[in-house]
C-alpha cells in the first residue's frame, strides 16, 4: 500500500492528470517491533508461571507507555494451536533483539515504568525462549501518508478515481479500528454520492471524484490528527 501511495501521484501525471506535491502529507513514526512465535504444547504449558486467569484470555500480559518519555510496548498473547506470541515494540534507535537470549535482558532494560513489568512475565518469556522453539519477525512499519485529493481542482484527477482507502495510510499500532472507520467513511460518502446521481445518467459527472474526496475530507483529516 506504501508503494501504491508513493507512485500514485506520478502514475497520476502520466496519465495526463497532475496532483501537486503538497497535497501529499508524510509521517514517519518511527515505529519498529519483534514479534516472537512459541510453540507451547500442553506439557511446557503447564511449567509456565502464568496466572490461571491470563491464561484463558488472548492477552495474558500487556504494557503501553504510561508517559512520553516512554516508547516502549510489550505484548504477551495466547493464540491457536499451541502457541503464544510476544510483540515487543520501540520508536527509539536501539537494536531490538534479534536471539532468544536478548529478550529478557532487553525487557528488563525498559526505562520510564510507573508500574514494574510482573515477575511471572519475566519468568515466562524465559522459559518460552529456552523451550518454545521462538520463531523471529522484526518489523519496521513503514512510514504514513495523506495525500488531500480534496484540494485538487477540477480536471486534476480522473473522474472515476475514487482510491478511498489508499488515500489516507495510518499508524498500524493503533488496531483493526482505524482501518474500519476508512472503510465505513468512504463507503458512507460513496453512497450518499451515489445518491445524488441521476438514475437515467450513462456517465459520471466531471466532478464526480473531487465531490467524494471532499465529501470525506473532514473525516479523513481527524483520522490522520
Amino acid at each position: 500500500m506504501s508503494k501504491w501511495l508513493q507512485t500514485a501521484p506520478v502514475r497520476l501525471k502520466a496519465a495526463g492528470f497532475y496532483i501537486s506535491g503538497d497535497m501529499r502529507h508524510l509521517y514517519d513514526a518511527n515505529l519498529r517491533y519483534t514479534s516472537l512465535s512459541f510453540s507451547v504444547p500442553a506439557a511446557l504449558a503447564a511449567k509456565l508461571p502464568i496466572p490461571e486467569a491470563q491464561k484463558k484470555i488472548m492477552i495474558a500480559y500487556a504494557y503501553l507507555p504510561h508517559h512520553d518519555a516512554s516508547s516502549a510496548v510489550l505484548m504477551l498473547g495466547n493464540t491457536d494451536n499451541n502457541t503464544m506470541h510476544l510483540i515487543i515494540g520501540n520508536t527509539v534507535d536501539a537494536e531490538l533483539p534479534r536471539s532468544a537470549p536478548d529478550v529478557v535482558p532487553f525487557i528488563a532494560g525498559f526505562h520510564g515504568y510507573s508500574r514494574p513489568i510482573p515477575v511471572w512475565v519475566i519468568e515466562a518469556v524465559e522459559i518460552l525462549g529456552e523451550k518454545g522453539n521462538p520463531t523471529f519477525n522484526n518489523i519496521k512499519i513503514s512510514f504514513q501518508s495523506y495525500v488531500q485529493y480534496h484540494r485538487a481542482p477540477l480536471g486534476a484527477i480522473p473522474s472515476t478515481s475514487l482510491s478511498g482507502t489508499l488515500v489516507c495510510s495510518l499508524i498500524p499500532s493503533t488496531g483493526k479500528s482505524q482501518g474500519c472507520a476508512k472503510v465505513m467513511i468512504n463507503g458512507i460518502a460513496l453512497n450518499a454520492l451515489l445518491h445524488t446521481v441521476n438514475s437515467s445518467s450513462t456517465a459520471l459527472s466531471t466532478n464526480f471524484s473531487v465531490r467524494y474526496f471532499k465529501n470525506s475530507a473532514t473525516r479523513m483529516q481527524a483520522l490522520w490528527e
